[in-house]
């Protein structure tokens, strides 16, 4: 995937990891959902970060829980059609277009909560 403006190109990856009971040491029937996502795949030091599934929908990612969460304010405009389309971001924003907007809010977000003020 390349991201919009820069050219940046982000290898996503969703992983589904089921832990084992004997790794547990319980019998879970839980899994771990994220999705990886790395730039410059093929340098000498690729950079990753990796995006946990939401588990309930007060953890969908905003600018506000991407900035929140500490991952790279760059990243967002790039990351978040992806992430509309998984379903990860808030019932209200599924669009899975590039928007102009998303450098705005995730500036805003970075600049805290009196920012808009």
């Amino acid at each position: 995937m390349v991201g919009p403006g820069d050219a940046t190109r982000y290898h996503a990856t969703l992983i589904n990891a089921a832990p084992s009971a004997t790794t547990v040491g319980t019998a879970s029937g839980g899994t771990f959902r994220a999705l990886v996502i790395t730039i410059e795949l093929f340098s000498l030091s690729p950079t990753s970060i990796v995006i946990p599934r939401p588990n309930a929908d007060l953890d969908r990612y905003t600018a506000e829980e991407w900035v929140f969460r500490r991952f790279p304010g760059g990243w967002w405009a790039g990351v978040r059609p992806l992430l509309a389309a998984l379903g990860w971001t808030p019932t209200t924003d599924r669009d899975t277009s590039y928007r102009s907007t998303d450098h705005r809010d995730i500036t805003t977000a970075q600049r805290g909560p009196d920012a808009a003020r």
